[in-house]
């Protein structure tokens, strides 16, 4: 179950991979970037500054987790 206050970011559906132990979203860091790469065409590169600084970096508040995953399995 979601907990009540987990941040749930707009457009980033599909890089959600599951729940933690508190009911908190987690994502899948290279998921977010995949999505702004394709949906907004940023390069990786954009798409990476573009998820650390202003998903990541942005004040989200409590109630935000991001899991990274193994950069092989990264970026399509």
């Amino acid at each position: 179950m979601i907990a009540e206050g987990a941040v749930r970011f707009d457009g980033l559906d599909t890089a959600i991979v599951g729940l933690d132990q508190n009911g908190l979203i987690v994502y899948d860091y290279y998921q977010m970037v995949n999505v702004f790469r394709v949906r907004d065409k940023m390069t990786s590169e954009v798409a990476e500054e573009y998820v650390n600084f202003t998903v990541i970096g942005g004040d989200a508040g409590n109630g935000f987790s991001v899991m990274v995953q193994d950069k092989q399995q990264g970026i399509e």
